[in-house]
């Protein structure tokens, strides 16, 4: 367990050291940003997306889209009913499929419950992670030299 507090540590300095960082590079603008996440089953993912919205409400950087890699019937409605707390319901959530299924100790409650709405119900209605990913980064020129620069940030599997 203190090698995954360590992670969740060293994720959230990054996350608020690097990007505060990259923003001022662009001036006003914030940073865009995809997350890839394996949430369910722990509680840093959430924690960690919570610092990327806080991160967004200062302005400080833009949310694109939320990955997920993670096979878990929960884990894309737990992200969107997380993602819809904090006013951003329309984030695109991308999904692995067709892996090993994972367990999860909070998700199924979160996302099957009427306390934390969200549109996102059935996993198989969220596009693949990958097409999301090539989407969101052919649409927002995130890797263009001399365009906007961004950060795909990372909590998960490794």
């Amino acid at each position: 367990m203190t090698g995954r507090r360590n992670q969740v540590l060293a994720f959230l300095l990054y996350a608020l050291a690097a990007l505060p960082v990259l923003a001022q590079t662009q001036g006003s603008h914030a940073v865009p940003v995809i997350f890839d996440t394996d949430i369910g089953g722990d509680i840093d993912d959430a924690l960690a997306l919570a610092a990327i919205h806080a991160l967004e409400s200062r302005a400080e950087c833009k949310l694109l889209a939320v990955t997920v890699s993670k096979n878990n019937a929960w884990a894309a409605p737990l992200t969107d009913a997380l993602n819809t707390f904090y006013g951003r319901g329309g984030i695109p959530i991308g999904m692995i499929h067709n892996a090993p299924e994972s367990p999860d100790r909070y998700g199924r409650a979160i996302s099957e419950g009427s306390r934390y709405p969200h549109d996102l119900v059935n996993v198989n209605e969220a596009p693949h992670a990958v097409d999301l990913l090539r989407r969101t980064l052919a649409a927002e020129r995130f890797w263009q030299w001399g365009a906007r620069r961004g950060a795909l940030l990372r909590d998960g599997f490794f």
